[in-house]
């Protein structure tokens, strides 16, 4: 259900006995009320924490900061056994409750009611507002403290709780039975148990004989004896203290088992001694260790009180100690079956991890274990660590959709982990722009082949460098991939190398669509019903059985290439034929469009030990990549129930598929019930594990690598606080919002849709306190032309019409988000919103939230952490830039490393006072805007092609009669060429004009003669005071540079003109860096910071540079000559060399150049085909050429284009077109074909 609620206005304080005053807004019971108050770190689960008797007294303090996301159930409704079925007592137990951020709107099939409205029926005070990060700080730094919420006119005294006997207030009053007619009895101490409690052991055959916590038990007849959890100090039960002790001294065998209070009753009972804990312990990430068998777990605890371990008696010992400060969490019998436990296995809310504890203390009452050591042994037989001392690294290649930065950054720590390990490291990527790869520092690999990750150039390395052990997981898909292959092809085994962590059979099983099936159905998980097949026919055969919609999805496919939904059987073919093009596997599966996405990471060891690090929810439902998509972390609309059943599913899938080190979990789940089934399973580090890593601080990569190595996870320390475990599974108190970034506006016949196939070329993630504040960060990040959440597009987009509304809001696209806020706007309602794009409600409640602050603002008129000492994650704006700037007290800001975002930033700091490092700002400024550049290059003399400013169409128009088309339209302060564009005509020039001007509003638009057939020479340099050559020297002295900046030259005729100059570090920075084999960016920032510069230390440009290197768009190899390192640099981009057909369009232009090339590829014995025009031109020069048809212009006398390509008669397509013909769309087709198809792609004569 959905709940709507107004926002109550009534403030009151929290007073704490220390004399801090907190302010916040009630939304509960607006009395006055005092207790201890505490914290609790769990991230769902405010329900059953609220009715935990244990915090009878106290005011409950969530550190996660929102709050009321899914309402409450029905606290009435009750099981088959008579228990409660979603809370844990018949009340709310907590004198107070303090959050951040309350959602006043929640959404949950489940729900009944508001929290506010169940807080108000119990009368309850609490508050939202207040600064529960601070207060939790307070609670640290001075242990338990107590407080009180006051309202105005209502003063009350400080009351410590601890000081009555609160357990005497939650126990009953008389025997209740439960189970009755069950075998086994058990009598249970009620200290104040959680129904959950007795739940587990009705369900496990027991008779509850629950007794109130005084009750003697001494004399009677049962089959076991349990201790139950309850609130204060154990010392002030002194009676149940001495009927346990009775028990313990009369030699009776029957098992005993005692949780929380249970376990200090039982410890003093036996003798030992208790204390008060200077915080407690209380949340839903506790890790504790068996110290039978030192099997780790993750826990909830809640607990202020601990057994002195150092006071048992000699006949008991410790079983369970909390992994992070080593405080006893249980204690057993040596002889006895007597065993407890300080957290509570239970687990509601919280983990499932331990709720076998039940099933061991009821295997003891049956008859089946006679000793805890028996009951309690290893589960899990622990394999032997791998023998290694050099591991080869498999990078992912170069950056492309799917696959980009995060595998540098798992790769990086990956090496990191590896070199703490003492391991020698070979590294292979070709990707030269990444970190991993670059040549100095602790932290490197020893040796780096910047070669293809293919399984020809592997085998090459191993057998050059003799690697004892591959590491797969790091590289993505492409690692991966070619891992698989060289096991299958036996080069592994013939070389002796071990593959780390998660073995390739368990690797095959989650790539394989068949074998993940039915390795899910082993253990009787939930999937959507799927056929995996290998036709186009068997795919319309099994979807017609399985019943349309149906989505398919391609085995070893990356990013969701090749999926799709289908509606009906013409869509499927489509799909199909070309997801069978991709790989010989698809998998049919019933189409759960509109179900809830959901992730978890997921880290295990070779030990059995298991943990989620970070879980997320898609903003938008299935249907959308997730890649594509909005994702919040943690999840926000999910129960303590649908969290850890989700949970408790995803360690028992990466068990039985036997993962080691870190994966990833895909769910859809129902929106309406707690149906789900899962999606995939990835058995390496991926996108998501990045985002997990920087959102929870939790270094996935650098953890997996070392658990690789078989090194077990509770042994490694935590490495941001160097003191706990590794084992352990973050508490966020802040909420984390990833939005992707696409560019698909470059592309004018790409559609704008998104769906199962990813289509973003990087993601911005923001971190907040609220969801609002979050997501309005992201927003301005990945597009700082807006203001975040508003209904105005950024810029480059065409502003949608009022008739589109709704088709943009039904069809997911890159814009969809804009359309939301334009609909809010126009006061559709949110039930009108989610009606047509299936948003969960409370995302949407959200971001109505936004719209009417904004309203009710005008309407009153108003106006890597390890790689540096302090990391934020903040928009890069002039606001937030200024606020770090200040409250860091820089003495400095580097402008020039971080691309053109950073660089647009320089003048505006500079006139806010910013003490901008390196070149100057105003200098920036003037190379940034074309018209001053282009005037100061004439007046210092350097060349340039003809160029004028414009300011109007008819402007541009004479300029290009002058000088002729075509022309090039250059607009300032832009990325990579953005709206700047080639016009071979007066349509062309009025069209891209206007596109120019709208990116370059505040600066005037560059015309340029675009001359033909030239040469591009770039030339990256660092400049101290301009000591550079030629051109680039007499720029650099000009614009006074002292740093680093990249020039861009024409070469034609004999004569070098410029056509930019970026006073920063560009692209092909780290290129240069590592080919000449100097840290450039090091040398720039000495200059910067006015460090001394060794120039004794650089390169001599006079000394021949071996090996010659070629570089890509994001890949550079290094051969012996250009030829050899050019071809290496195409096969790692992905490119297959052809074997058979050539398909050839070539513009008239081009073809004498393309002839020569033409003759060579016909002597190698390929069949060519083309295009009319080329094939004409091709055969009057003797050189054989078979003519293909226009895929829209065909007649049917030949074979068109894009019929070639899908039969895989051709496998490589040249296409050289003219943007003036008729046929562009056609060309656009043949393009589109073989990317579709996975044919090798080129689109430049040069290649």
């Amino acid at each position: 259900m959905v709940g709507i609620q107004g926002r109550p206005s009534l403030s009151a304080s929290l007073v704490l006995e220390d004399g801090t005053r907190l302010k916040g807004y009630s939304f509960g019971h607006g009395k006055s009320t005092s207790g201890e108050v505490v914290f609790n770190t769990g991230l769902t689960g405010y329900p059953e924490a609220l009715t935990d008797p244990s915090y009878r007294g106290q005011i409950l303090t969530l550190t996660y900061p929102i709050v009321g996301n899914y309402g409450v159930p029905s606290t009435t409704e009750r099981d088959k056994y008579g228990l409660l079925k979603h809370v844990e007592s018949e009340n709310i137990q907590v004198s107070g409750l303090l959050v951040q951020d309350y959602s006043h709107n929640y959404s949950h099939w489940n729900a009944v009611k508001s929290l506010s409205e169940w807080l108000q029926e119990e009368k309850i005070p609490a508050l939202y507002g207040v600064d529960t990060r601070m207060l939790t700080k307070i609670i640290r730094d001075k242990g338990t403290i107590l407080g009180k919420i006051e309202f105005e006119d209502q003063p009350v005294e400080f009351v410590d709780p601890n000081k009555r006997n609160l357990t005497a207030e939650v126990s009953v009053q008389e025997k209740q039975i439960f189970g009755e007619g069950n075998p086994y009895k058990v009598i249970v101490v009620d200290c104040g148990i959680k129904q959950n409690m007795i739940r587990h052991l009705v369900m496990r055959d027991a008779e509850v004989h629950l007794v109130p916590w005084n009750y003697d038990y001494s004399e009677d007849i049962y089959d076991g004896l349990f201790i139950s959890n309850g609130p204060g100090d154990p010392a002030m039960v002194w009676d149940a203290v001495l009927n346990l002790r009775k028990v313990l001294k009369n030699e009776r065998n029957q098992p005993i088992f005692g949780i929380c209070m249970g376990n200090q009753l039982t410890g003093l009972a036996a003798g030992a001694q208790t204390y008060k804990l200077p915080l407690g312990n209380r949340g839903h990430n506790q890790p504790v260790i068996n110290q039978l068998n030192g099997q780790a777990f993750i826990t909830s605890q809640n607990h202020g009180y601990a057994i002195d371990e150092k006071t048992l008696p000699s006949d008991w010992k410790s079983l369970f100690i909390n992994a992070n400060d080593n405080t006893n969490e249980g204690i057993m019998h040596k002889d006895k079956p007597i065993f407890t436990a300080q957290f509570h296995p239970e687990a509601f809310g919280g983990p499932t991890d331990t709720e076998f504890l039940f099933d061991t203390f009821m295997n003891l009452v049956k008859g089946g274990k006679t000793s805890v050591d028996h009951a309690m042994g290893r589960p899990f037989k622990v394999p032997t660590p791998p023998k290694v001392s050099k591991v080869l690294v498999l990078g992912s290649g170069g950056l492309s959709i799917g696959q980009a930065g995060e595998f540098d950054y798992s790769g990086s720590q990956a090496i990191k982990a590896l070199k703490e390990e003492n391991m020698k490291t070979v590294l292979m990527n070709p990707n030269i722009a990444s970190v991993q790869t670059n040549a100095e520092g602790e932290k490197q690999a020893d040796v780096v082949y910047f070669v293809p990750i293919t399984e020809q150039f592997v085998e090459d390395v191993i057998r050059r460098e003799r690697p004892d052990g591959i590491l797969l997981s790091m590289g993505g898909q492409t690692a991966l991939n070619c891992g698989v292959e060289l096991y299958d092809k036996g080069v592994l085994k013939r070389y002796g190398v071990e593959v780390l962590g998660t073995p390739i059979e368990s690797v095959k099983a989650t790539e394989d669509r068949q074998i993940f099936s039915d390795k899910l159905t082993e253990i009787g998980e939930k999937i959507a019903p799927s056929v995996a097949v290998e036709t186009e026919e068997s795919a319309v055969k099994a979807a017609k059985n399985i019943g349309f919609p149906v989505m398919v999805r391609a085995a070893y496919a990356l990013g969701g290439l090749g999926s799709g939904l289908c509606e009906n059987e013409e869509k499927l073919r489509e799909v199909a034929r070309q997801a069978l093009k991709l790989s010989n596997q698809i998998l049919i599966e019933k189409s759960l469009l509109g179900w809830k996405e959901i992730e978890y990471e997921v880290v295990r060891d070779a030990a059995d030990n298991c943990i989620t690090v970070c879980n997320m929810e898609n903003f938008d439902p299935l249907g959308v990549h997730t890649g594509d998509s909005v994702v919040v972390a943690p999840s926000q609309t999910l129960s303590n129930e649908e969290y850890h059943m989700l949970r408790e599913t995803a360690l028992k899938v990466v068990r039985h598929l036997g993962i080691i080190g870190e994966c990833n979990i895909q769910y859809a789940l129902h929106p309406k019930s707690l149906e789900y089934c899962i999606i995939e399973v990835n058995a390496r580090l991926s996108r998501s594990s990045a985002l997990a890593s920087k959102a929870t601080g939790y270094p996935l990569a650098f953890i997996a690598a070392k658990l690789a190595l078989g090194i077990q996870l509770p042994d490694i320390k935590n490495s941001t606080t160097e003191q706990t475990t590794a084992c352990f599974e973050p508490s966020l108190d802040y909420i984390v919002t990833k939005i992707p970034r696409w560019d698909l506006d470059r592309f004018h016949m790409t559609s704008k849709q998104i769906g199962s196939s990813m289509k973003s070329v990087g993601e911005v993630m923001a971190i907040g306190r609220t969801f609002e504040e979050s997501f309005q960060k992201a927003l301005r990040m990945v597009h700082p032309s807006v203001d975040g959440f508003v209904s105005k597009l950024p810029s480059m987009h065409q502003e949608l019409t009022d008739g589109k509304l709704e088709d943009e809001l039904v069809v997911p696209s890159n814009t969809r988000v804009y359309s939301i806020a334009k609909a809010l706007h126009q006061n559709y309602t949110v039930d009108q919103i989610h009606e047509l794009t299936s948003i969960d409600h409370w995302f949407l409640h959200k971001l109505d939230r936004i719209v009417e602050i904004e309203k009710d603002l005008k309407n009153q008129q108003l106006t890597d952490y390890d790689e540096c000492d302090r990391l934020y994650f903040e928009e890069l704006s002039l606001e937030r830039v200024l606020d770090i700037y200040q409250q860091e007290v820089c003495n400095g800001a580097v402008i020039s490393v971080g691309g053109q975002i950073p660089n647009n930033l320089a003048l505006p700091l500079y006139m806010n006072g910013v003490n901008v490092l390196g070149t100057s700002p105003l200098m920036i400024d003037a190379a940034e805007e074309r018209s001053r550049f282009s005037a100061t290059l004439d007046e210092i003399g350097v060349g340039q092609a003809p160029w004028r400013a414009v300011s109007s169409v008819d402007d541009a128009l004479n300029f290009a009669a002058t000088v002729g088309y075509p022309c090039l339209l250059r607009p300032s302060y832009v990325l990579s060429g953005s709206a700047m564009n080639v016009a071979y005509g007066p349509v062309e020039l009025k069209k891209f004009l206007q596109e120019a001007a709208r990116v370059s509003q505040d600066h005037p638009v560059v015309m340029t003669k675009f001359i033909e057939g030239a040469r591009e020479i770039e030339m990256d340099a660092v400049a101290k005071n301009g000591k550079v050559k030629e051109a680039t020297r007499k720029i650099a002295e000009k614009f006074n540079i002292s740093g680093p900046f990249n020039t861009q030259f024409l070469a034609k005729d004999n004569e070098i003109m410029v056509i930019e100059c970026n006073l920063r570090a560009s692209r092909s920075f780290p290129f240069v860096s590592k080919t000449v084999g100097t840290d450039f960016i090091t040398v720039a920032t000495k200059i910067m910071v006015n460090h001394p510069l060794d120039e004794h230390a650089l390169p001599d440009l006079t000394t021949p540079l071996q090996p010659v290197g070629y570089v890509g768009i994001k890949v550079a190899c290094f051969g012996s000559t250009a030829n050899s390192a050019f071809l290496k640099a195409l096969m790692s981009t992905g490119f297959r060399l052809p074997k058979k057909g050539i398909l050839i369009g070539i513009q008239q232009s081009l073809q004498p150049k393309f002839l020569p090339t033409a003759n060579k590829l016909r002597q190698l014995g390929f069949t060519l085909y083309a295009t009319e025009a080329t094939a004409q031109y091709l055969n009057e020069h003797n050189i054989p050429a078979q003519p293909v048809e226009w895929p829209l212009h065909s007649v049917g006398v030949n074979p068109t284009a894009t019929r070639l390509i899908q039969d895989k008669d051709v496998d490589l397509v040249v296409n050289l077109p003219n943007q003036n013909t008729k046929y562009i769309k056609d060309n656009y087709l043949i393009r589109r074909s073989s990317i579709d198809c996975g044919v090798p792609l080129i689109t430049n004569l040069e290649v």
